[in-house]
Formats: structure tokens, sequence, C-alpha cells
């Protein structure tokens, strides 16, 4: 039985400030995703291999700010290549080329090719001190015989007679951990026990593999010291335990799931696993049997395809680590997908790798470049816990920074998750405009996840912090036609607005003219809270609430500047001036079971 959440479990076995450092950092979620470009590959074949149909396995370097990479499939050579200036277009031939800092090599000196009979491939590679480390799997291991799996090699891969391994990690097989690395942040390396994570996932002869994210604790120092080296388990799924079932349809796992890499951001609580999903009916047959357009081939298919990223709590894993949960227990908080500028629809990922220093998370997209498929790699960074809204902003548009904010609330909104404060400048913003809202459609609002902050009054641009001088305005005036905006009189509200402005079940609001909402319509939720809508926990405060109807039939019609349904809502410095309700509260009204704590609130006409 999966869905099981463990919040609370490591304070039984962890000591007070590290519980304390854990709980301040937040979860990666999809909107924290900061694309900032790609690069392709050189077509040099110094060393006797080239990156076409290559690009597996990448691993930054930070002496040379560089990246190793596995270069064309047939050959599994290892060369390094430079990180030029990122470009972010549609067209390939805009980007930069790497340059070749290393010719390719086998740094496993052959060695690799003696876990196993057939076909080697690297599985991952991982850089520690001025060693690589990497790990080779079965392509096909029909018996599920392979053992030996990791090597390790001096950085400078043109030196000869210096690797060493191959070595055994762990018990359940080199299915389990021989494919992806990355090292751990060192805020976590005491909890986890170790400094570096490996994995595998997906690979054919699925039973001798998991069926799903995979993740085991090891210390690099380990290697060639004992045998087997040990390894401490946080995530993997055995055949009898799937993350979900191999012929399955559905968003987590089936048997055209790859994953390729994986990455622990520095001062974050996610686990991050890279790779690619069929999200379509799950089919095994040739790809005209499957419907499939983009894989002709006979085996798995679940068109359409997509990059995913599979995202784990730290806790959660923990949990496992000290032994209070079983490693199939434990399902992803989120997965969600994201795509490149340059795309196709066969979608395959040959790894992911992260630069701590600048916390750029590199990912490497296969076959795409050219008739000979070379690979791109493509970077992102992860944004902070501020996003940015200014109406009258020209610059990138990805909420980061004051210079390149969110034009649009709900785009803010849209990304936002606890944790997160959004800061608003001045102007005037109405709930149906955004990347993902309807026009002028009546039902939109400002919705707020619990823990968001939001703080209005800035100038345009950023600036001192000053809602009078400053104002920004909710208005609920989509179509364009109120006598004034802000509305500050029922009769200033004239056709077809927003039922609510606000309609939340969380989040604070600091700052802010909320305005121009007409909750008239033909259900009861559509006839009350025309300005603010409140459910759940929420605070309102620093906020002016003005100009907003509630017009209902019977008992509705009620709290026009504000509607409390049973929750937990705080009011601080808060005016109600100009709102309306047919029945009662033209100001505010709660329900009963509703908890209103008051400080300095004032109610006008």
């Amino acid at each position: 039985m999966k869905h099981l959440r463990f919040c609370c479990l490591l304070s039984l076995t962890v000591s007070f400030p590290l519980v304390t450092s854990i709980w301040s950092q937040s979860l990666v979620h999809k909107g924290d995703l900061i694309y900032h470009g790609a690069f392709r590959l050189p077509t040099d074949q110094d060393g006797g291999s080239r990156f076409g149909y290559g690009g597996t396995a990448p691993v930054y370097h930070p002496m040379n700010n560089s990246i190793f990479m596995v270069g064309h499939d047939w050959d599994q050579k290892v060369s390094e290549v430079s990180i030029p200036a990122l470009v972010i277009s549609d067209d390939i031939d805009d980007l930069n080329t790497a340059e070749m800092l290393q010719p390719f090599r086998d740094i496993s000196e052959g060695e690799m090719y003696t876990v196993d009979d057939g076909t080697i491939k690297i599985g991952g590679l991982l850089h520690d001190g001025d060693k690589l480390i990497m790990s080779a799997y079965t392509y096909y291991d029909a018996d599920g015989d392979q053992l030996l799996s990791h090597c390790t090699s001096d950085t400078n891969i043109t030196v000869v007679g210096d690797v060493e391994g191959m070595f055994q990690l762990g018990t359940l097989g080199a299915g389990f951990v021989s494919g992806y690395m990355t090292k751990v942040p060192t805020e976590w390396q005491s909890a986890f026990g170790g400094t570096a994570i490996t994995g595998q996932c997906c690979i054919p002869i699925i039973s001798r593999s998991s069926y799903g994210p995979a993740a085991f604790v090891f210390d690099p120092e380990d290697l060639g010291v004992e045998d087997p080296v040990p390894v401490i388990p946080l995530v993997y799924y055995p055949d009898e335990e799937p993350l979900s079932p191999w012929n399955s349809t559905g968003p987590w796992f089936n048997g055209t799931t790859s994953i390729t890499g994986v990455v622990i951001p520095e001062q974050r609580r996610s686990v991050l696993f890279f790779g690619s999903h069929g999200i379509g009916e799950f089919c095994y047959g040739t790809g005209e049997d499957c419907n499939d357009p983009v894989n002709g081939s006979q085996g798995t298919h679940a068109y359409p395809y997509v990059f995913q990223i599979w995202a784990y709590d730290i806790l959660e894993l923990l949990a496992v680590k000290n032994g209070q949960v079983d490693p199939w227990d434990v399902t992803p908080y989120a997965v969600w997908n994201f795509d490149f500028p340059i795309t196709e629809g066969n979608k395959q990922i040959g790894g992911a790798t992260y630069d701590p220093e600048t916390g750029m998370i590199y990912v490497s997209q296969l076959r795409i470049d050219g008739f000979d498929a070379y690979p791109l790699v493509h970077a992102f960074t992860l944004r902070g816990p501020h996003l940015y809204v200014d109406m009258s902003a020209s610059g990138s548009g990805n909420g980061t920074t004051w210079a390149n904010a969110f034009t649009s609330l709900q785009d803010a909104l849209a990304i936002s998750h606890a944790g997160d404060t959004i800061h608003v400048a001045e102007g005037n913003y109405y709930p149906d405009i955004g990347a993902l809202q309807s026009n002028a459609d009546r039902n939109e609002a400002f919705v707020v996840d619990s823990g968001v902050v939001i703080y209005g009054g800035y100038p345009s641009g950023g600036g001192v912090r000053n809602p009078v001088l400053n104002p920004t305005i909710l208005s609920g005036d989509i179509d364009g036609n109120d006598v004034v905006t802000p509305a500050t009189l029922p009769a200033h509200v004239v056709g077809a607005n927003a039922y609510h402005v606000i309609s939340c079940e969380g989040g604070v609001f600091d700052g802010l003219i909320i305005s121009g909402g007409l909750a008239n319509g033909t259900d009861a939720m559509h006839q009350v809270g025309a300005g603010v809508y409140a459910s759940g926990v929420m605070t309102i405060r620093e906020c002016l609430i003005t100009g907003n109807i509630a017009s209902g039939t019977g008992l509705n019609g009620q709290g026009g500047g504000l509607y409390l349904a049973n929750g937990a809502l705080t009011l601080r410095n808060v005016t109600f001036s100009g709102n309306h309700a047919s029945d009662s509260g033209s100001g505010w009204y709660a329900t009963d079971g509703g908890v209103v704590v008051q400080q300095n609130v004032e109610l006008q006409d």
C-alpha cells in the first residue's frame, strides 16, 4: 500500500537542530524551474568516437566548469567538453557549440566489459575530488546475475593504468544501483549517512531492476575498501511492489518509463529524478498496433511521451533510511512534465547533473541535433522564494526579479506554493488576465495557496513599499466598463464583473485594494463574498475592500466586501468602504463556525 506520508517520523531518530534545519527548507515544485538556454556538442571525433547518438551520463566538473559525457552509444567512451554561453532559442543554429577539452576514452580501460556478457553500457558518472566514478550495466541481463557495477578513474581521462574496480554495491544486484549518480549536499550528508547516491530504473529485463526511481546512499571512499560496498536504501520498487504496474496507464510508471538522472539541489528538501514517460494508453506491440507515430518498433508504447520529473520529499526518504518504512512505501509528492524549446515526439533524456556553486541543473536531450542525432544540453536553475509582479515590466517575464517581473498576478499565483512571497507593484490587476485564465470569465478569481504571502504597494520597477503612494488594485472589472477603477461605491460597478475578486482557502494579503466584485450569480456561492470569498485560514491586513456588491435571493446576498464560510480569518488594519449586500453584511459577513480575529477594522458606508 502506497500513498503514505511520514512528515513527523524523523523526530524519533534525528537531533532537534537537524529537524529544525530540515523543516526550514522548501520542496521543489514545477514552477520553480527557470530555463536558461542550451548549447550544442562538438563534432570532434578525437579518440575514436563522437557525440552523435550519444549524450548519456553527464556529470559537471567544477574544476574546469565543464561536463563529462558519454559519446556514441556503440562506443561507450567518455569525453570532457566546455560549457559555452547559454542561448534561449527554438532554432538550433542559434546555439553556441561546446569545445572538446579531453578526447574520447574508455575510462574503465576495458574493465566495464568484465561485469557480464552481452552489451554493456555506462549508467552514470560522478565527480568526486580528482576521481570520476562510473557505473555500468548489462543492457539485457536475462539471468539477472550482474553484481559488479562501479569503478573509479582519474579526471584526467588520458591517464592509463589508474582504473580501480569493478566493485559491487549492496546485495540486491546491479540492476538497482548501476545507473545515475549524484552527490549529497553537505547539509544532508549526516542525515543520509553518506556523501553520494546511486540508482537505476526501468532497464530491459525489468524484474532485475526497479519499477520506478531507485536511490541508495553510498560513500565513494568505500570503493575498493569494503566488499560489497555498503549501501543504504532510500527508495526502490521491486517487481512485487511496483510504483505502478508495468502495463498501467498513468502519471507515475509503466513499461515506457525511462529515468536517467537525479539531482539533489542545495538548500531544498527534494530529490529530483529526470527522465521520460508515456502518458497515453499503455500498449505492447508495434507502433502501428499501438497508434504510436514516433516509435514504430515492437515493444512498449504509451504515446504521447513527455519529459518528466519525479520529486520526492527528503523527509520521507530519511524515514526509509532510518528503518521506519519500507523503500517501496514512499511515493513522489509530485510529478510534472516539462519541455525544451527544440523538441520532437520521441522524447529521450540522457541524464542530469548539478553545479552546486551556481545552482545550475544541466539536462542532456538525446538525438535532436542534425542527421547524426547529436544531443543538446539544456540548463535550468531553481527560483528563490520571492516572486515579482509588475504590470509595466518588459523583461523576460519569469518573475524572479523586478526587471523580469510577471505582468499578471495570476501567472505568479500559478507557480506559487507554501513559503513563497509575491511582491506586486502599483497598477490594476484583473483575475481573468493570465496565461491559464479565460478572458472575461466571471468565474475567475485570485486564488492563493496556504502559506503564500502577497504584498502590494511597490512602485513600478521596485523600490520602497508604500501602499498609499503606490496603490495595488485587485479589480473584478473584467469587462472594463466600471465608472471608476477602483470602484468605491456600488453605483460604480457596471456590467458583468467577476463574481469574486478573491476566492481562497488560505494565504496572506497585505497592502491591497480589493474592488469591483459582483456576486449576483444564480447559485448560492456566487451570491456572497464579492470582494473576498474566504474559507480555511486566511489573513488580510493593511487592505481597503471597497465597491463590491453581493446580490442574491432569499437568505443569500451576504458579505458584499467579504464572506467567511467557516474557517478562520484574521483582519488587521482593514477598511471596508462602499460595499453592498442585498441581505446582510454589506462590509463583511461570517457564517456560524467562522472565527474572525479583528484588529483595527473600520466599516464605512
